[in-house]
C-alpha cells in the first residue's frame, strides 16, 4: 500500500496511486486523452497547445492520422515536428515522424508510438504539416496523454 489513494470520480473505486520525488501523482497509462483536429482542403497545418493543458505536468503523443479523399499523387511527406519548451533548455527541434503516401497510394496514414506513448516535457508542442499540391480534402488528428 502506498501513502497515496485516490477515487476514481467515474467508478467510485478506490486505488492506490504513484508518486515521484518531487511529489506529483504519477500516471503510468489512463490519463486525460486530449485530441487535435482539423479538416482541410488546403495546406495542413495542426499544432497542439499542451502548454496550456498540462498545467505543467509532462504528456505523451499517443498518435498521428491522417486519411485523404483521394490517394495523393504528387510526391511530398507529412512531418510531424517535436517543438521544444522553454523550461528545459536548447534542446534541437525534431521531426519524429515523416511519411510520404504518394509512394504508396495511401489514403490513409497513422502512426501510433509504442506504449505508453513518446515521452514529452511540459512546454514542448507537437506541430503536424502536409504541403497538400493535389488539394485533397485531408482530417487530421493528433493524440497526447496528460500525465
Amino acid at each position: 500500500m502506498t501513502d497515496l489513494r485516490v477515487r476514481s470520480q467515474k467508478t467510485r473505486q478506490w486505488a492506490d496511486a504513484l508518486g515521484d520525488a518531487d511529489g506529483r501523482v504519477a500516471v503510468t497509462s489512463g490519463g486525460k486523452l486530449e485530441v487535435f483536429s482539423t479538416t482541410t482542403a488546403i495546406a495542413l497545418s495542426l499544432a497542439t497547445t499542451m502548454k496550456n493543458r498540462t498545467q505543467g505536468r509532462p504528456w505523451r503523443l499517443r498518435r498521428v492520422g491522417v486519411t485523404f479523399s483521394t490517394a495523393p499523387t504528387t510526391s511530398q511527406s507529412i512531418t510531424v515536428t517535436q517543438s521544444i519548451g522553454g523550461e528545459t533548455g536548447m534542446r534541437p527541434l525534431t521531426v519524429i515522424f515523416s511519411n510520404n503516401p504518394s509512394l504508396t497510394s495511401a489514403t490513409s496514414v497513422e502512426y501510433i508510438w509504442d506504449a505508453p506513448g513518446r515521452e514529452m516535457f511540459p512546454g514542448d508542442e507537437v506541430t503536424m504539416a502536409y504541403t497538400n499540391t493535389d488539394t485533397r480534402t485531408i482530417k487530421a488528428e493528433i493524440v497526447c496523454e496528460v500525465l
